[in-house]
């Protein structure tokens, strides 16, 4: 397993998680996503998101550091939590 294999824990990532884990503004997440460095994806009401995989290969690309998020970040949840 690798160092950033937590990333793969988190649902559809925010602009607003890249940032944080990227210790970068919102806004410049948004910038990297609409002059297309970043790929993401919308969602019907026009909000961004991030895959992992789109995450760490950027992340990679342009050798930037990562840190994990704050523990408020919604995590995928498992098929028996559901169920709950």
């Amino acid at each position: 397993m690798g160092e950033n294999d937590w990333v793969y824990e988190l649902r559809r990532i925010t602009p607003g998680t890249v940032a944080e884990c990227c210790q970068v503004s919102r806004s410049t997440v948004l910038k990297w996503i609409k002059s297309g460095k970043l790929k993401a994806f919308r969602l019907p009401g026009g909000h961004f998101r991030i895959t992992a995989d789109s995450l760490l290969s950027f992340l990679e690309e342009n050798k930037l550091p990562i840190s994990k998020p704050d523990s408020r970040v919604p995590k995928r949840s498992s098929r028996s939590e559901k169920s709950s």
